[in-house]
């Protein structure tokens, strides 16, 4: 295998893709500070008699920090199944690499997350899928989940006395301004509790398609210093997990003690990394959701439910 560098990121420009699907892929890595390797390894998975390879595959990319291999196909889901093959014999062949395979609708589905949402003409929505109560009862969970688990973690239960004090309050930190509901219920359910927290939002600037090699910027200052805390982010979605793998790993490298994760809503099917969250309120459909302050279609955001929004078939 290649050497990987020791540098952050890989200019894309110093690239010569085979796709352009790939280029944009790994533009979109680099933005989020996500070091990675174009095709540095080449799989043999069947010889011939004579000794000389029969079948092979080079993954498109690979994480090193993240021990990934990423192989990005935009063939439609029903072309793909050579490509199925191989990786089904590559993980058969070499049992510890992993690898994840992006298709199509991957694809499709990780670019048009990041430009801002084009708005629907004719917008309608379809059935609730979580209502107002189911809401506020799953974040009371979550906020008892949390409690227990932040004793339990931070070494305060003492099952032979009387609790010991925490040094700091928990510190609730939202990403973005679509976490910004979820945060403050969350936060009051907490306060309830008696876990005594404090709360911050932080705003991440968007992905751009554009010639540059622009990185993700966090947006304000945080209110609260993440040196030495126990830190919750506060995610509204998490799909790709992307963005949270550079929160993570930002509030790290400023000396944040521990940093764990609450998601209202976890589209797993849409992950690229394997990114662990620690406490999860809803596993969410592939849809685009509104409401409960959700920030796509920020006209519905003010709905206490949440429902799917699409085209209306009338348009």
């Amino acid at each position: 295998m290649a050497p990987i560098p020791r540098r952050l990121f890989q200019p894309v420009t110093q690239h010569d893709f085979a796709h352009p699907a790939e280029k944009d892929l790994a533009r979109i890595l680099s933005f989020y500070r996500i070091r990675w390797v174009y095709e540095p390894t080449t799989f043999h998975l069947e010889f011939r008699d004579d000794g000389r390879p029969a079948e092979q595959i080079t993954p498109d990319f690979y994480l090193p920090d993240h021990d990934l291999y990423i192989e990005l196909t935009t063939m439609r889901q029903r072309l793909v199944t050579r490509k199925n093959r191989k990786i089904r014999r590559l993980r058969e062949t070499f049992p510890s690499i992993h690898i994840k395979l992006l298709y199509r609708r991957d694809y499709d589905r990780l670019i048009g997350a990041y430009p801002a949402p084009d708005h629907i003409a004719e917008p309608e929505l379809g059935p609730v899928l979580f209502d107002s109560e189911a809401i506020r009862a799953r974040i009371r969970e979550l906020a008892l989940e949390i409690s227990d688990s932040t004793l339990r973690f931070s070494g305060i239960a003492n099952p032979d006395g009387p609790p010991r004090e925490r040094q700091e309050p928990l510190h609730l930190i939202g990403i973005g301004s679509g976490a910004r509901q979820v945060l403050s219920d969350l936060g009051q359910e907490l306060d309830l509790l008696e876990c005594c927290v404090t709360r911050d939002l932080l705003q991440l600037s968007r992905y751009g398609f554009g010639d540059g090699d622009d990185r993700v910027r966090f947006g304000g200052s945080l209110y609260v210093p993440v040196a030495g805390r126990d830190i919750v982010l506060v995610a509204d979605i998490v799909s790709s997990g992307l963005s949270l793998v550079s929160v993570t790993e930002w509030l790290h490298r400023k000396g944040a003690r521990s940093v764990r994760v609450c998601a209202l809503l976890d589209r797993e099917d849409a992950r690229i990394i394997d990114t662990p969250l620690d406490y999860i309120g809803f596993k969410a459909p592939d849809e685009v959701l509104v409401g409960y302050g959700l920030s796509s279609y920020p006209q519905f955001s003010e709905q206490p439910y949440i429902t799917s929004i699409h085209e209306s078939i009338d348009a």
